[in-house]
């Protein structure tokens, strides 16, 4: 998944507009929103979100990732959010399978708590 600003989820998308995912539609529509696309990229699709935004307590709130690391791929660095912002952004979206990632993720951190992470 790619979290990205509305303008660059559309740039993004533009560029690769070959690949896009035409009969995909985001799952979960009453609870997220957000400039969306699935592209076919090999071995995974990917998922491009621009302005996510969540809806919790009866409003909608931006998503905004406020602590991060980074991650290399081939020749490029690319900011992820840090595991504690992850059990938080998956608590705030709140649906079982992101509840279950938080409690694992909060396991990993506790087994792992003397190592930086």
């Amino acid at each position: 998944d790619l979290l990205l600003s509305r303008r660059d989820a559309e740039a993004f998308t533009q560029r690769h507009e070959a690949l896009l995912d035409r009969d995909h539609h985001a799952a979960d529509e009453g609870l997220f929103r957000s400039c969306f696309a699935r592209l076919r990229l090999s071995p995974l699709p990917v998922e491009v979100m621009g302005g996510l935004q969540v809806r919790h307590d009866g409003a909608w709130r931006d998503v905004v990732v406020a602590d991060s690391t980074t991650a290399e791929c081939g020749d490029h660095v690319f900011p992820v959010p840090s595991l504690r912002e992850q059990v938080r952004l998956f608590e705030l979206f709140g649906r079982d399978k992101d509840l279950d990632k938080a409690r694992r993720l909060r396991r990993y951190l506790r087994e792992h708590a003397s190592h930086a992470v």
